[in-house]
């Protein structure tokens, strides 16, 4: 198993956590997989990421209205950014649930930013495998 480092922003609810990630990702390009909890917060995340920068690619990933698995469609959005379309500049966004149950070892070279600290958080520290 391989090990990868992340940091997780933590405060209390309406402090601006997800505003102050969303407004990093935008200004610093790169290939960024956001984890939140909810799907109102991605469904919220989207629309502000589209609104503010309309030409960076946004994905939204979680299970309502859509029969294929998470993981699946997770790895697809990965591949198509890296390798179809060569992204330099894209955001997936998915659920904590999305992201604890799957393999996101090809997700090494991006950005990752988890909102809100998961279950699996203890003591500031997170560990979740990647094989």
């Amino acid at each position: 198993m391989s090990s990868m480092k992340f940091e997780i922003l933590v405060g209390p609810p309406g402090c601006g956590k997800s505003n102050m990630m969303r407004d990093e990702a935008l200004a610093n390009p790169g290939l960024y997989l956001f984890a939140f909890p909810t799907n109102v917060l991605i469904d919220e995340q989207f629309e502000s990421f589209t609104k503010a920068a309309p030409g960076v690619p946004v994905i939204r990933i979680y299970s309502k209205n859509n029969r294929r698995a998470t993981g699946e469609r997770l790895h697809e959005a990965r591949r198509q950014f890296e390798e179809k379309d060569n992204r330099s500049h894209a955001v997936i966004l998915a659920t904590h649930e999305t992201i604890k149950n799957n393999s996101i070892e090809e997700f090494a070279n991006w950005h990752i930013r988890i909102d809100e600290a998961p279950n699996s958080v203890q003591s500031g520290s997170a560990n979740i495998e990647t094989s």
